[in-house]
């Protein structure tokens, strides 16, 4: 999620970046300022395409490598699916536990009886 936001953020900045720099280029070249042109083109128009391509990278990323979602786990049943004592959960993950069990299946965290 965390790319996805910074991908957006990035390609928020760097788009009116590219547009201010692109219309500072052409303004100068037409008034024959070559050296202005240049300068605008490396001082703002070559980071914001580099922030345009870190943007489509971190984007890409992550629709192509979303997070792993946990399976929610059903009602009734702890890590390993079978059956819980109701009422009987894990001190330390919160997951259901069977009746017999000596620890958690979900964190393997130590139960007492």
């Amino acid at each position: 999620m965390v790319r996805l936001i910074i991908g957006i953020l990035l390609g928020l900045w760097g788009l009116p970046l590219l547009v201010f720099s692109a219309q500072n280029l052409i303004g100068s070249l037409n008034e024959s300022e070559s050296n202005a042109a240049l300068m605008f083109f490396f001082v703002t128009g070559f980071p914001a395409l580099i922030m345009l391509l870190g943007s489509f990278f971190l984007i890409r990323s992550y629709l192509k490598n979303p997070p792993k979602l946990t399976k929610a786990e059903k009602p009734g049943l702890a890590a390993d699916n079978t059956p819980t004592t109701p009422g009987r959960y894990c001190p330390k993950c919160g997951s259901g536990l069977s009746a017999d069990a000596s620890f958690c299946p979900a964190c393997g965290q130590k139960v007492t009886p």
